[in-house]
């Protein structure tokens, strides 16, 4: 191709060469789809494990509120205070502990799980107010995994789903928008 010279303003390209620059373009384009594909499944992909989270967490939800109950007695309670770091500051928080004695399975436990998840306050009243319905030697309903009757709590909570939840549909709509806006 040494005696090719530019083409002159108005002038049309040789086919060769309008071809190969055609051909670029072409591949520039189905390379920028292709990114957006492979964002889109990347997104899409994390929205579906963050649903998996979410349905693991419901399905443990469910498992252990159908766990037996028995009765048991409060131990001792008491209240442990310690500095957490939150959105990079540190502020004081509460948590109630409780100590109980049940009997499941035929053996005697000592349970302290207060739920199945932790319970924190931000203000020393409200844990004081949560510990006084726990007085020491009344008793408490406790729900025991039947499979390991050391595992047991005396609140069975719904999880926490929220924060994922919002992640996960926010992933998903990034994903359909990416992929609807490479398709236009």
């Amino acid at each position: 191709m040494t005696g090719l010279k530019p083409a002159a303003a108005g002038a049309t390209m040789p086919g060769a060469q309008r071809a190969r620059r055609i051909g670029a373009r072409r591949i520039g384009e189905g390379g920028a789809a292709m990114a957006i594909w492979i964002g889109a499944l990347v997104l899409a992909l994390l929205a579906l494990g963050l649903a998996g989270l979410v349905l693991r967490a419901q399905w443990l939800y469910r498992r252990r509120r159908a766990w037996p109950t028995t009765t048991g007695k409060v131990a001792l309670t008491g209240l442990d205070s310690e500095r957490r770091i939150h959105r990079h500051a540190a502020r004081l928080v509460h948590l109630p502990t409780v100590a109980y004695r049940y009997q499941a399975g035929g053996r005697n436990h000592i349970g302290s799980r207060l739920a199945t998840r932790e319970i924190v306050f931000e203000q020393e009243a409200a844990a004081t107010a949560f510990l006084a319905r726990f007085p020491a030697g009344a008793p408490v309903t406790v729900h025991y995994d039947p499979a390991s009757p050391n595992q047991a709590v005396l609140e069975v909570r719904p999880p926490a789903v929220a924060v994922p939840l919002a992640v996960a549909g926010l992933a998903a709509v990034g994903a359909v928008l990416l992929v609807s806006l490479g398709g236009a």
